[in-house]
């Protein structure tokens, strides 16, 4: 965010994602945000649907279920008065949770529907850190004055009590934040009334009843009843919370548009690297280890348009990318259950095979910024950071002192390589290496770890063998290389 007067901040901060069934993509929007004193909560609405997999994948996530009955006797339902008739619903069950719960755990929470979109990022983190949102009781799209025009006032006058009346009031909810100072009134009126009302008029009423700082900020008019999002909305407003984008995959396409400042060195000594960032207090998402297989399109198209299908440990993703003249780069990724499945779906689209590349990856994540070295067999391997801030990326490089060989882009890097190794790569192309001395001698020091990637990537190539040309056969040569240097 820029040109912003900012404020340095202690506090602690929840993220409260509210949502009948939580779609994965959504959650991975959210473990990408900068994680700096924030703990993230998912209200999950349906009490069928199984959490399993979720808490597992995420473990600094809290996925919570709450009986509705449990709601009801304790006076948190009626919120949602048309499309549930006043019984609770995920609202509910997040007021109650925190209210009964974690009432003096958290300075603010975020109250997120999970049609909210996030830009980037640092977008909330950087909300949080404006002096102008400091102190402030509750955050809301506006602070309207109510009406009895209003399309939902006898929802609201039928069962506010009549000393509120006076306080009513009218605002948006899908996106709110709420101060413990807030929280503690909620419960109090919930004790002595025994329920809650509208959602639309409860929380900007209350808050207003109770004399409480209250902050309509600009970054909260982007917050819509119904709206159609494009690509040129999304761009003028990087700073903003963006309601509604229900389309999951949308949001994922929508984010990818804001590219973080990035840097790339070739590191000389990969471990010394590493103690370096340790020493540092990075904090470490251990190895990744990453297969792709690229396809490009068999006719030309005005972006460099390829598709390359992605094994991350054990799961796989079909991911669309087009990378335009001017290097934005459109990214479109959705889960597949197996590589046999990409692929056929990659040839029934007209692809063909290009190339096939697996590396090493190791994450790190450093006040604000995040670091991630890549190691792929045969080349040297290559540090990436990326932030959001370019102040904290510059602040971050000088204090790292000499990283190590400067480049441009991840181009530059297979370029370099290809100097070195004399191979005449290109990127994305088949990688066919003719020396192998520098890798061997990385591979032999990572035995166990190259072990364990060789049995991955004999899955890999038995499953490409059978589902692409035989001609195949005669481009992957790298295999026999790594399974023959122990």
């Amino acid at each position: 965010m820029k040109n912003i007067n900012k404020q340095k901040n202690s506090k602690k901060y929840a993220i409260c994602i509210v949502a009948y069934q939580p779609d994965e993509r959504l959650i991975q929007l959210y473990d990408n945000l900068n994680k700096t004193n924030y703990d993230f909560y998912v209200v999950v609405d349906d009490n069928n649907f199984d959490i399993q997999y979720l808490e597992t994948k995420y473990p600094t996530f809290h996925f919570i279920k709450i009986n509705e009955e449990d709601c009801k006797q304790k006076g948190y339902y009626g919120l949602n008065y048309y499309i549930k008739k006043g019984e609770p619903s995920g609202w509910e069950k997040a007021i109650y949770y925190f209210c009964e719960n974690k009432i003096n755990q958290y300075s603010y929470i975020w109250f997120l529907e999970d049609d909210v979109f996030i830009p980037h990022q640092n977008t909330l983190y950087d909300i949080d850190h404006l002096k102008n949102t400091q102190n402030i009781d509750f955050i809301s799209k506006s602070n309207e004055s109510f009406s009895a025009k209003w399309e939902h006032s006898d929802a609201v006058l039928k069962i506010a009590p009549s000393f509120l009346h006076k306080s009513l009031h009218i605002s948006l909810i899908c996106a709110i934040r709420i101060s413990n100072a807030f929280l503690i009134k909620i419960k109090e009126y919930i004790q002595e009334n025994g329920r809650m009302f509208f959602a639309e008029s409860f929380f900007i009423t209350l808050a207003n009843e109770y004399h409480l700082s209250i902050l309509n900020p600009d970054f909260m008019k982007t917050i819509f009843f119904r709206k159609n999002w494009t690509i040129q909305n999304i761009l003028q407003h990087p700073h903003s919370i963006i309601h509604p984008i229900k389309n999951i995959s949308q949001q994922v396409n929508f984010r990818s548009l804001f590219q973080p400042n990035t840097k790339y060195f070739i590191i000389p000594k990969v471990n010394d690297f590493k103690n370096i960032l340790l020493s540092k207090n990075a904090t470490s998402n251990g190895f990744h280890f990453i297969q792709k297989i690229g396809f490009i399109p068999h006719h030309k198209s005005t972006s460099n348009k390829f598709i390359t299908i992605t094994q991350d440990n054990t799961d796989f993703y079909f991911e669309n990318i087009d990378i335009f003249p001017n290097e934005t780069i459109f990214l479109n990724q959705i889960k597949i259950n197996s590589l046999e499945d990409g692929i056929n779906m990659a040839i029934n689209l007209g692809f063909i095979y290009h190339f096939y590349e697996n590396m090493i990856t190791e994450n790190y994540f450093l006040d604000d910024v995040t670091i991630q070295i890549v190691n792929i067999p045969s080349l040297i391997p290559f540090v990436q950071i990326s932030s959001y801030s370019t102040q904290k990326l510059d602040e971050f490089l000088e204090n790292m002192g000499n990283i190590g060989n400067p480049m441009k882009n991840i181009f530059e890097i297979y370029r370099y390589n290809s100097q070195m190794f004399d191979t005449n790569i290109k990127p994305f192309s088949n990688h066919e290496f003719k020396k192998l001395e520098k890798s061997v001698k990385y591979i032999k020091k990572n035995k166990k770890l190259f072990e364990d990637l060789i049995q991955h990537q004999t899955t890999l190539y038995k499953n490409v063998i059978e589902n692409l040309q035989k001609n195949i056969l005669l481009k992957i040569k790298t295999s026999n290389n790594f399974v023959n240097v122990h």
